[in-house]
């Protein structure tokens, strides 16, 4: 494991005692979609999960947070309507989390 990956890990050991479950989920989930970043639509069909309301309700939380950030892009959603896509906070600018990797699409 690169210094890197270690330094990934030990940032998201860190704070999976802080985040309740489900907050950990969407996080894990958001951090798959990477530097593209992920709609709430997107994120709740990425999930398949609780009502798409629970997962925006989480999403803003790890907003809150200083977890997740708006990405500066939207793409268009299911209703064609214009949405924000959210990415996960990057390490080495007072961030948390590097883009991710194919190994972290795997596990959150």
């Amino acid at each position: 494991m690169t210094t890197s990956e270690q330094t990934r890990r030990a940032a998201w050991d860190a704070i999976q005692h802080r985040l309740n479950s489900f907050q950990c989920l969407v996080l894990g989930t958001i951090k798959a979609f990477g530097d593209d970043g992920a709609t709430d639509e997107g994120l709740w069909n990425a999930m398949r999960t609780k009502p798409l309301a629970s997962v925006v309700a989480r999403r803003n939380e790890l907003v809150k947070f200083g977890y997740v950030v708006d990405s500066g892009r939207t793409r268009r959603n299911f209703s064609g309507c214009h949405a924000t896509a959210w990415v996960a906070v990057r390490e080495g600018q007072g961030e948390l989390f590097a883009p991710a990797t194919q190994a972290d699409r795997r596990t959150p």
